[in-house]
């Protein structure tokens, strides 16, 4: 529905027929028109908007009957919460980095070599896109890919993954198993299976911001920190304002990826057990 409310009257304005609408879906004709990279922001708002945002609330309201006010047990916040998932969030970056490389470099058994064609070229399709799209040429431009790519995702992946998934699932079984299955799900559903571990561990520690907390907005305010952050590297390198090479999967150096571990551990370690406005939700 999102797709088509969205293509629909881009194919208005461009003269095509309905039938022609997978045009859109094409980069390489895309990267033709100037408009190309806002007709696929548009798209994956759209979707995003859809598929993830008004499917939970209606999920909510019918089936459960209930607010999105309902998915936070606790919902008192304050900066020193706030604050510390956001640096949870960039701390443990070295580490992912690490899972990236090891990540990028999987080699499937034989008996799976149709799969392992199939997610290699989705991998290289879905990367030429990462790259078209971030190919930022404004600072509206760049505003816009915030909205798009850290925003959105970051309040509909979460109502639905962390909010429903997640926590209908610790209704019937384990919370920690819930925790860790929401995020195969969740790294699953984004098809890019050389990224798979380091999606579901961060999906894993969105899921635990959510537990340790009560509260929504924490696992929203880590996935957008987490997005935005990449996003800026990116505009900023962009720019030549800082010298990073988006394209490679090279781990961190080792001393930063340990140092990130280490940190990483002992905020883990503080956020449910130290901090007197999180509240640790009931198994």
């Amino acid at each position: 529905m999102g797709s088509v409310l969205v293509l629909a009257p881009l194919a208005a304005a461009y003269g095509l027929p309905f039938t022609e609408l997978e045009r859109f879906l094409d980069i390489n004709q895309l990267q033709r028109l100037p408009e190309g990279r806002l007709i696929l922001f548009l798209m994956q708002a759209g979707v995003a908007l859809f598929a993830f945002i008004l499917s939970s609330i209606i999920f909510l309201k019918i089936f459960e009957q209930k607010n999105l006010n309902s998915l936070n047990t606790n919902p008192s916040l304050n900066l020193w919460v706030v604050g510390l998932t956001a640096v949870i969030t960039i701390v443990v970056m070295p580490f992912s980095s690490l899972l990236i490389e090891w990540n990028a470099q999987l080699k499937f058994p034989a008996f799976m070599a149709e799969f392992e064609k199939w997610a290699s070229q989705k991998e290289e399709t879905l990367k030429g896109l990462t790259l078209y799209l971030t190919n930022f040429q404004s600072v509206g431009e760049f505003l816009l890919g915030l909205l798009v790519v850290a925003v959105i995702p970051a309040i509909g992946e979460e109502l639905l993954f962390r909010g429903l998934v997640q926590r209908k699932l610790s209704e019937f079984i384990n919370v920690h198993l819930a925790i860790w299955l929401t995020g195969i799900i969740f790294s699953a559903i984004h098809l890019q299976f050389y990224g798979f571990v380091p999606r579901m561990l961060l999906g894993v520690l969105f899921g635990y911001f959510y537990f340790w907390s009560g509260n929504l907005w924490l696992a929203i305010i880590g996935h957008f920190v987490n997005n935005a952050f990449t996003l800026s590297v990116i505009y900023f390198s962009n720019l030549n304002k800082i010298k990073v090479n988006i394209e490679s999967q090279e781990a961190m150096p080792m001393s930063m990826v340990m140092v990130s571990v280490g940190l990483t551990l002992v905020l883990l370690y503080i956020f449910p057990k130290n901090n007197p406005a999180v509240k640790p939700l009931e198994n």
